[in-house]
């Protein structure tokens, strides 16, 4: 159980103290995006005191409600949410790990009721909801049970301190004034980096590697509600571990693949130095790998008590390095290559030993978000740089004269690992080629049609959240490869005195590797071919040697060509690796982006150019809706484009290209790869299409900030690691330490707060809804009595300090249930995600009442009323209760704030404000937000609206 303090900082408010005089509290939470500390406190107090303004001016008989506000700086003590004392093993394991589990369940992500589901006879987890309905299913149960995975492990550090900024002032009532304070609870310092560089890097990491979990994690959820506990060899089971294979296979192997192709790439620049130049940059290298090492083994341990000994620390760690790496090298040269130059071998043990530490130092950052990428480093970089030194540097000595053996060991390396990226590219895309059928089998025949719909959309997300990543790193990977061999083969030529005769006798020449990696002979027949005219026969794998200009009868080891800088041959296994269906995938792609932002392309001129008049544009405001709500529907459609862009199209094209390099494929087939590579070639020709593809994300990253900022920062909201400082529980931290704060504050009179408003927009309405539901529903677990004030965990009843909660473009439902079914199962039974549904009503139709039984509910968040806002073309959040209703509810004689749909206990209530979008809920073109959040804090405290 976290260190908090059980006893609260002053005595609990009891009902009988007078509350009509008391002072309120408004606590804002902001959504997406930057914002700077104070923001969204001073964004509410400019809406509070615009209230009643025509033309910016007050009218003189009028006087405005709010007197103005003055600014005081609060340093709150930070205290971790308290969790039940459950025991939280590690990713992967159900309980206290074995060697054999620790080996089989690696790279599993699981933590904690995921794991327990997948145990043989496993018994449901226990949860701590106080107020069961044993006629309904638990609804909540996986929302509780995933942040509680989020919370349990953190730990945050002591003496730690939250400043943040509070705005004073008064509001008139009708009987008088009341006191008002505005608390703002920013948290986008802790969601992602601020400086704009860093921020890039880390966006662009999140698409790549990150949004990909987003995958699984729907993919886990629905598995946890379908399959029977323990049994790993049902049809969800099987559909979960083909999708985490695709999954793992595109964000940890593939990735680190092409960092050891780099690594072993880089080795062919050992041809251009000297004898002396090659010794004098190895012992430097030495040194440098020493130093680190030696920062590495000491960082942990005291320092020694004299300057002198502390100060030789750094120089005898670089001389351990060069006497370490010169051993290995005179050991290597001795027993395994003496024909080798002495500095070659020592620039290139070296040079891969500092490539190697960098690689082993980037997966152990990323191990807390992969679990195994960092042994999986060690494994894969090692096998490789083992044969590059055990077998092909030797080959090459052994056959070579002309000082070219780095160069050709470094070849036949890139052709091993290349092979070796083909199968893995091959898994990911089987894998996920099969999780489709095997997903249409799992909701085949489920007679509960709700239950059928949150697994097709949680199977839909998988989908997407696959698609989208793997497409970008393609396009990445692709860029980056292609400047490296125009810079590399082409015009520093590092592959020019490579021969004919020792590539031939590569990793191609294997009997078993051949099926992976072309022949080189047949590869530049083939690429000559392409990039010439269509004439004549068609060149078969028979004639390659020929082609080359080399003797059959000799295997090739007779009249060499001239050396060549073997660019074409390269270009040619960037072909085959994106295969010739690359413009078919990019149009698909193309279009699949071009669908999603032509869905959001009304909403986004109004995000650029908001409505300054609320009366305005009542027919406007319906059609914008309608639109957007079409373009939410369609991402099923966008879904299956951009899915079978990067799955089915590059598995075709895969397979029409090995039957061709086996000269298994018809001439019409064979020709129709050609022509299909003469379109993907000039892909590969220019180097600029690195900066290309850099320029249009950033382009995209500041033109459409707020639809990019939407996506990774709800990525993030959801991410269950590192486990100790998952960012939802740093969140968490802040808001609860903040409500601590603000339960035991008493005014100079001694008097707590009558009530409590929390203004919350985007994905703050996330942050604190699922905070009040684990608070509530584990308040009596935990007895964490310093929120008492506000009755967590407690039966119904009037709590001693009364909640209200308004919440704006809540993406709950619109996005939160549509994409991520199960975990906001609590929003409603069946997901927003049929093609089907209806639209807003025709004017003139009165505003409908909420529901009784409509969820979600307040009572299982402890929240005394809710009111949601939404504005019609909101692509983020709209509607919790009414549906499609994308109408402002104006009257002839407007006033402020337009009608509302109230539930039958008055404890819910839903408004649209009318024509807009996401972002300016908290401007002057919002008069109803102020409005309404006057009447939350002016009525008295037992009254919502």
């Amino acid at each position: 159980m976290s260190n908090v303090p059980n006893e609260p900082f002053h005595s609990v408010p009891t009902p009988e103290q007078p509350a009509a005089d008391r002072p309120v509290a408004v606590i804002a939470i902001h959504g997406v995006g930057k914002h700077p500390p104070g923001a969204s406190a001073e964004a509410i107090s400019t809406l509070l005191l615009n209230i009643g303004r025509e033309n910016g001016v007050h009218k003189p008989h009028d006087p405005p409600p709010y007197s103005g506000f003055e600014s005081k700086s609060v340093d709150v003590a930070l205290h971790p949410v308290q969790t039940p004392h459950e025991v939280a093993f590690a990713p992967g394991s159900s309980g206290p790990p074995s060697r054999w589990s620790k080996i089989w369940n690696m790279f599993d992500e699981r933590r904690g009721f995921l794991c327990e589901r997948r145990r043989k006879g496993a018994s449901k987890t226990h949860s701590f909801s106080p107020e069961p309905r044993l006629e309904e299913p638990d609804r909540g149960e996986f929302g509780y049970q995933f942040m509680r995975t989020q919370l349990v492990n953190y730990r945050g550090e002591p003496d730690r301190t939250f400043s943040t900024a509070r705005l004073e002032g008064q509001a008139r009532t009708a009987t008088g004034s009341t006191v008002v304070h505005i608390y703002d609870s920013h948290y986008s310092d802790l969601s992602k980096p601020q400086n704009g560089i860093v921020r890039f890097l880390f966006a662009l990491y999140q698409l790549l590697f990150h949004l990909a979990s987003l995958s699984m994690q729907a993919i886990y959820w629905a598995e946890a509600e379908n399959a029977p506990p323990g049994d790993r060899l049902n049809r969800w089971g099987v559909l979960a571990t083909l999708h985490a294979i695709s999954i793992r296979m595109l964000v940890m192997w593939i990735p680190i693949l092409n960092l050891t192709l780099l690594a072993l790439g880089l080795a062919a620049f050992s041809d251009k130095f000297s004898t002396r130049s090659a010794t004098a940059i190895g012992m430097l290298l030495a040194a440098a790998f020493g130093i680190a090492v030696t920062f590495v083994l000491r960082r942990d341990k005291s320092s020694p008590p004299r300057p002198l000994d502390w100060a030789l620390i750094p120089f005898l760690g670089a001389a351990a390095g060069i006497l370490v790496l010169l051993g290995l090298a005179h050991a290597y040269q001795f027993l395994w290559a003496p024909a080798l130059d002495f500095g070659k071998i020592l620039l290139l043990l070296t040079g891969l030993a500092v490539t190697g530490a960098a690689i082993f130092w980037i997966t152990s950052k990323f191990e807390a978000m992969r679990p195994g990428s960092f042994k999986l480093s060690i494994f894969l970089y090692s096998v490789n740089v083992a044969l590059f030194f055990g077998m092909f540097l030797h080959k090459a000595a052994q056959l070579n004269n002309a000082c070219n053996e780095g160069a050709t060991a470094a070849f036949w390396s890139v052709q091993l690992v290349f092979g070796e990226l083909s199968l893995c590219w091959i898994a990911c895309l089987v894998c996920a080629l099969l999780s489709w059928p095997v997903g249409e089998f799992c909701s085949f025949r489920m007679e509960n049609q709700d239950q059928k719909a949150r697994a097709r959309a949680a199977m839909r997300t998988g989908r997407l959240a696959f698609a989208i990543p793997a497409l970008l790193f393609l396009v990445v990977t692709l860029s980056l490869w292609t400047a490296l061999v125009v810079t590399g083969s082409d015009k520093l030529k590092i592959f020019d005195h490579v021969t004919h005769a020792a590539v031939i006798e590569g990793p191609s020449s294997w009997v078993v590797a051949s099926y992976v990696i072309p022949d080189v002979c047949y590869l530049e027949a083939w690429m000559d071919h392409a990039s010439g005219p269509i004439k004549g026969r068609i060149i078969r794998r028979r004639d390659a040697l020929s082609h080359c200009g080399l003797s059959l009868e000799y295997g090739g080891k007779q009249a060499p060509l001239p050396d060549r800088p073997w660019s074409t041959y390269l270009r040619g296994l960037l072909l085959i690796s994106i295969t010739p269906g690359l413009p078919l995938t990019l149009l698909l792609a193309t279009l699949g982006f071009f669908l999603l932002t032509w869905a959001v392309l009304p909403s986004l001129k109004y995000e650029v150019s908001p409505n300054p008049n609320p009366n305005f544009g009542d027919r406007e405001s319906a059609w914008l809706g309608e639109w957007l709500s079409r373009g939410l529907d369609s991402t099923a459609i966008v879904t299956r484009m951009l899915w079978f862009a990067i799955v089915p199209i590059p598995i075709l094209f895969g397979v029409l290209d090995w039957l061709v390099w086996n000269d298994l494929a018809p001439e019409g087939v064979h020709r129709f790869t050609i022509v299909a590579s003469r379109l993907t070639l000039p892909i590969l020709q220019q180097a600029s299409i690195a900066i290309s593809a850099t320029a249009i994300y950033g382009v995209g990253l500041k033109y459409l900030g707020t639809v990019l900022d939407t996506l990774l920062d709800v990525d993030n909201y959801l991410r269950t690691s590192p486990a100790d400082l998952a960012p939802r529980a740093r969140i968490a931290e802040r808001v609860t330490s903040l409500l601590r704060y603000i339960g035991a504050y008493r005014d100079a009179q001694g008097r707590p707060y009558a009530k409590v408003v929390v203004v919350a927009h985007s994905l703050g309405t996330l942050v604190i809804t699922d905070l009040f539901r684990y608070l509530h529903r584990t308040g009596l677990a935990t007895q964490d009595r310093t929120l008492a004030p506000f009755g967590f965990g407690q039966k119904q009843g009037q709590a001693p300090i009364p909640v209200y909660l308004m919440t704006m473009g809540s993406p709950l439902r619109q996005l939160m249930n549509r994409f991520f079914p199960h975990l906001y199962w609590w929003l409603t039974d069946r997901p927003d995600n049929s093609l089907g549904n209806p639209l807003g009503p025709a004017a003139g139709v009165p505003i409908p009442a909420i529901n009784p039984q409509a969820l979600p509910r307040t009572d299982e968040m402890r929240v005394k009323g809710w009111l949601n806002i939404y504005r019609s073309g909101d692509y983020v959040g709209r509607s919790l209760w009414i549906g499609q209703w994308l109408r402002h509810n104006a009257t002839t004689s407007y006033h402020h704030p337009a009608a509302m749909a109230m539930d039958v206990n008055r404890e819910r209530a839903e408004m649209c404000i009318g024509l807009g979008s996401h972002t300016h809920y908290w401007d002057r073109t919002a008069p109803d937000v102020g409005a309404a959040l006057d009447k939350l804090i002016t009525n008295p405290p037992g009254v919502f609206l």
